[in-house]
């Protein structure tokens, strides 16, 4: 059965803080989009490459807003930026 309307916006449960300062929006495969909403400096301290991305000044790319937090959409699979935070939050 092939899907009709907007994809939905579902918070990932166990990395979607209510005081993160960032919303980061992946596809999953069903064409949802997950949310994670983390502290950027979890991930400018840990990754070279959100750090270059997070430091430059907000581009057409983070104009969306949701639950006053900026969203930055990746492209990235919903599955692999979950596995990618887990690591992150549970090593830093």
């Amino acid at each position: 059965m092939e899907r009709t309307g907007s994809p939905v916006f579902e918070r990932h449960p166990s990395l979607y803080f209510p005081d993160g300062d960032i919303v980061l929006c992946a596809p999953k495969a069903n064409g949802d989009v997950l949310a994670f909403r983390i502290d950027r400096v979890y991930l400018t301290r840990s990754s070279p490459v959100f750090r270059e991305l997070l430091s430059s000044p907000p581009t057409g790319n983070m104009t969306e807003v949701f639950e006053g937090a900026p969203v930055l959409r990746l492209s990235d699979d919903a599955t692999e930026l979950a596995n990618l935070l887990e690591l992150l939050y549970n090593t830093v």
